[in-house]
């Protein structure tokens, strides 16, 4: 899930802590005042864009918690997680501003574990009993942008959404978004991991709240690989020999830009400098598509095209051995496969470094309800609804808390991808990011499927996309 970050940029050997010293003394959902930066203009440009992650243990102290006067006691967190006992000490805790019945719409496009993590969050914190209601509706992923651009302008789009945070650059220059600054203090962002915060600052504003971190990393069949492979090398190997006419050895996406990046930015590669213009031709970008196009042409171990659904398909019906794919997939496996999740190999001894997405909570500049769209988004992403989606919803949530909490049993594979997350690499947020996707797929496409050369297609790319940028004047 970012300002426009040049996806080669050196991983940081420090994760430092995101706000110091911000002494902030006025209460939650009133406005500071009329700028948009705020208290996020105070952001160190450098300091946190990657998660290297020292899982920072929590605070003793107020900062831990949301500020001000929506806070969750101990008791409100225990209520989320068993209502029975708590649910009556949480509804005297947590104290809303909002005195009239208001309903607040939130759309998302979860699917299976993580639709119901947000079913049961939504129900704890009708159990608090304030006058919110929160009315939800699944959107298909694919169609979600779309479906924001033309109903938000109008003014009929939902209160709250969730997605990635790629398009935060986008919805900002579109006017989608309200920025958080003067919603939000320092103190509400101290609980989560620092890079999940600092991806959602644009222009020196905050414009949504984190939910969880995402990248892709490497499943693989326990039942035919006793250990992940480390290299490129070894993948390929293991998966030649797991390859069947019932079976292929390695299923992802090859022609999306998205699950191509480990192998592009392994070669130091990326899709902008840093000025924002697009470098899609080079010669990291020929390295990594003939790597790609060779485990579907060469070794025949990756089938020509998938969608997603197609590669939890393969993996959940043992016609795969090992997939890419990121955590929201293991909501659709079976509870009885037997499977791990690994940092993927690396390519010639270099790394490979996937993207990272920051899944947050966004609130519709449109919307006429924003004080008790703030405190809705409060719970969303506090201790206690984290953990609900840590254990319910098997996301890695952006919360430090979760990760340091002793009650929670350790889960092998979400271990697996917070450990490919230390070497993953933003997604750029800046709005030219939309004019590359479309040219780059279209790219690899070719290379894969139709064998063309990566020299002519990415030199079409390169071409189509600066015309694409300077048409939609600068990406806006």
């Amino acid at each position: 899930m970012t300002r426009c970050i040049s996806p080669a940029h050196p991983i940081l050997q420090r994760c430092a802590v995101l706000l110091i010293g911000c002494a902030l003394s006025i209460g939650c959902g009133e406005r500071r005042s009329s700028a948009t930066a705020g208290w996020a203009s105070e952001v160190p440009a450098d300091a946190v864009r990657y998660i290297e992650q020292k899982l920072l243990p929590s605070k003793e102290s107020s900062a831990t918690t949301p500020a001000a006067n929506t806070q969750v006691s101990d008791a409100a967190t225990d209520s989320a997680i068993s209502p029975t006992d708590s649910k009556k000490a949480a509804q005297t805790q947590w104290v809303s501003k909002v005195t009239e019945p208001t309903t607040i719409t939130l759309w998302h496009s979860y699917r299976a574990a993580e639709r119901d993590a947000l079913k049961a969050v939504i129900n704890a914190f009708h159990d608090l009993n304030t006058p919110i209601k929160v009315k939800v509706r699944a959107v298909p992923f694919d169609a979600f942008n779309d479906k924001i651009k033309i109903v938000v302008p109008e003014g009929r789009g939902p209160d709250l959404f969730i997605f990635a945070h790629d398009l935060v650059g986008a919805w900002s220059e579109m006017g989608i978004i309200e920025p958080l600054s003067n919603w939000t203090t320092a103190q509400d962002v101290e609980p989560f991991l620092p890079s999940t915060v600092q991806a959602l600052v644009y222009r020196n504003a905050l414009y949504g709240l984190p939910l969880a971190f995402k990248c892709v990393a490497l499943y693989y069949n326990k039942a035919l690989i006793s250990a992940a492979p480390r290299t490129f090398a070894e993948m390929v190997d293991t998966a030649k020999s797991l390859t069947t006419s019932e079976r292929f050895g390695l299923v992802y996406e090859a022609a999306n830009l998205y699950f191509h990046a480990p192998w592009l930015h392994a070669f130091s590669g990326g899709v902008f400098d840093e000025k924002e213009q697009p470098t899609l031709n080079n010669e990291a970008a020929y390295q990594a598509a003939d790597l790609a196009a060779s485990l579907v042409r060469e070794h025949s171990i990756t089938p020509m095209s998938v969608n997603t659904g197609m590669v939890s398909g393969y993996f959940n019906d043992g016609k795969a051995a090992m997939v890419i794919n990121g955590p929201w997939m293991r909501g659709e496996l079976a509870d009885t496969l037997n499977y791990g999740v690994a940092p993927l190999p690396t390519v010639e001894g270099k790394t490979s470094r996937p993207y990272l997405g920051v899944e947050a909570v966004y609130m519709n500049k449109q919307s006429q309800k924003k004080q008790a769209a703030t405190e809705v988004m409060r719970w969303l992403v506090s201790d206690a609804a984290a953990k609900q989606r840590f254990i319910l919803g098997k996301q890695p949530v952006a919360n430090k808390a979760v990760w340091t909490d002793s009650d929670i049993p350790r889960d092998e594979q979400m271990d697996g991808f917070l450990a490919q997350s230390k070497v993953a690499i933003p997604m750029p947020s800046t709005p030219r990011m939309q004019q590359i996707w479309t040219p780059y797929n279209g790219a690899l496409l070719a290379i894969i499927s139709g064998g063309r050369s990566p020299k002519s297609e990415f030199k079409r790319a390169q071409r189509q996309a600066a015309k694409s940028i300077k048409r939609s004047k600068g990406g806006s």
